[in-house]
């Protein structure tokens, strides 16, 4: 990773604490569950719950039960 992606990500987290901790303050004892999955080089296809050969009863069971987010775009640059 270079150094602007580093930049990026701890940004990314100092900006996100503030509203982390107002809505813990607010929600009081119902907060939600929050799980954030990350796969290098991994379809959608390749799983189970896309119709893939993978058989993967656990991440099928998460997303019946949750939110999937099946369109992220990572624009890249060239330095030349």
């Amino acid at each position: 990773m270079d150094r602007a992606s580093y930049v990026t990500v701890i940004a990314f987290l100092f900006a996100s604490t503030p509203a982390v901790k107002q809505a813990h303050s607010d929600a009081g004892n119902n907060r939600p569950n929050i799980v954030i999955l990350l796969a290098d080089d991994l379809g959608s296809r390749g799983l189970g719950r896309y119709g893939g050969p993978v058989k993967t009863p656990v991440l099928d069971g998460l997303a019946t039960k949750g939110v999937r987010f099946t369109d992220f775009h990572a624009t890249s640059y060239s330095l030349c």
